[in-house]
């Protein structure tokens, strides 16, 4: 018999996650060409970033972190904090959409 437990989920925001990295971009006045070649990226994933098309994987973001000489929450904008109440624990990741088992 399993016992109830609460989880709690966070969605990142990609639209303002990217207008994050891409103001901290600006204030490095690093290049985005530079960048994605120092992060072996191509220019055209460092854009979907800033647009919010897409988010950078954990690796990338660490990275970009480390470059850009910010702390890591401070890439990372968080929306929603889910909680609920569930049996088993099920981490879903759909399309453009990203849910990450938080611990607290």
């Amino acid at each position: 018999m399993s016992e109830q437990v609460t989880q709690y989920y966070c969605k990142i925001d990609p639209i303002k996650t990217g207008e994050k990295i891409k103001s901290y971009i600006d204030r490095s006045n690093i290049q985005i060409k530079d960048l994605a070649r120092m992060m072996s990226v191509s220019q055209q994933a460092v854009y979907k970033w800033i647009c919010g098309e897409s988010l950078p994987s954990l690796e990338n973001i660490v990275l970009l972190s480390s470059i850009l000489n910010v702390p890591l929450d401070d890439l990372i904008v968080k929306s929603t904090i889910y909680a609920y109440e569930v049996e088993d624990i099920y981490i879903r990741e759909d399309q453009n959409e990203y849910l990450y088992k938080t611990v607290f």
